[in-house]
């Protein structure tokens, strides 16, 4: 009986949970990209902590060498959106017209994108609601399997839809169908994740920041204001009073090891994912996002 091909492009925070339960499927053939290069033997294990116990695979026992270059039937991509351009031509490479892309970045659409590049497959934009964290290149560590959303407009493609269920059914990866587009779900969940993170790039230091400093919480609120002004006008509605009383709340409760990867980069000063979103929001609209543009400023100027 023919096996489901799948690859993954991307073995992270996001990624390596779903591998993992992928992994021992017995209708599957998994194989993965790692920073845009084919897995190579002996690269790299991945392990998987969760509930007191740990499971470890090694990326060459995952990897089907015989079939890498076919079309998959699944590609997940799972990769941060800013290393993107690296990838779009192994998209198109590992791809044919009945492939489903998993596109497992919040939302983030590359459809135009990967037009540029002729993708003959079909797209299903998703958004990921993660309780999983990478402590190290090769350690992660999961208090909830992640759940995945996707736009109910996706069920329109009936062989993919029941791919995607044919994979999953065995597994503890929840996946739901919404009337919300995925930009409604993206914007709603990182809200705070952006605010919190542009914050303290301009006040160094951990979430908690917008409790103990009074100007860093004066600048974390101008934030939230600025981001609920955005996200009316993308047709999203966020209450910027409930966003700084959820995200004050959350600051205090929150450990450092449970901060998302956006927050959890900006305290190792790497800002990547944070100028991509940025960038996002100041191309976007046409209405002035004054504290955004200054973190955004800072963020070039650091490049530089």
């Amino acid at each position: 009986m023919r096996k489901t091909s799948v690859l993954f492009i991307g073995i992270g925070g996001i990624g390596a949970p779903i591998a993992s339960q992928l992994i021992s499927h017995p209708g599957i053939s998994l194989s993965c990209l790692c920073k845009s290069t084919q897995s190579e033997r002996g690269m790299r294990t991945i392990t998987v902590k969760k509930d007191g116990g740990t499971k470890t695979f090694d990326l060459e026992e995952i990897t089907n060498y015989p079939l890498f270059n076919d079309p998959k039937d699944i590609i997940i991509l799972s990769c941060k959106a800013h290393q993107n351009k690296h990838i779009y031509q192994s998209l198109v490479k590992y791809s044919d017209e009945n492939t489903l892309l998993l596109v497992m970045q919040n939302g983030v659409g590359i459809d135009k994108e990967l037009a540029y590049y002729n993708f003959p497959g079909i797209i299903f934009n998703c958004v990921v609601v993660s309780c999983s964290h990478k402590i190290s290149t090769d350690t992660v560590l999961i208090e909830q399997f992640p759940r995945l959303f996707f736009s109910l407009d996706n069920k329109q493609h009936r062989k993919q839809s029941l791919l995607l269920q044919d994979i999953f059914k065995y597994t503890d990866i929840p996946y739901f169908f919404t009337q919300e587009t995925p930009e409604e779900l993206m914007w709603k969940k990182f809200a705070f994740i952006i605010c919190v993170s542009a914050a303290t790039i301009k006040f160094p230091g951990p979430c908690s920041m917008i409790i103990e400093h009074e100007e860093c919480l004066h600048f974390f609120k101008s934030l939230c204001h600025e981001f609920s002004h955005f996200a009316k006008i993308r047709g999203v509605d966020i209450d910027a009073d409930r966003l700084i009383e959820d995200g004050l709340f959350r600051a205090n409760k929150m450990p450092v090891e449970n901060y998302s990867s956006m927050t959890l980069d900006a305290l190792e000063h790497k800002y990547g994912e944070l100028a991509f979103f940025l960038k996002e929001m100041l191309l976007k609209t046409q209405i002035e996002l004054p504290n955004f543009k200054k973190i955004a400023n800072l963020l070039s100027q650091d490049k530089d």
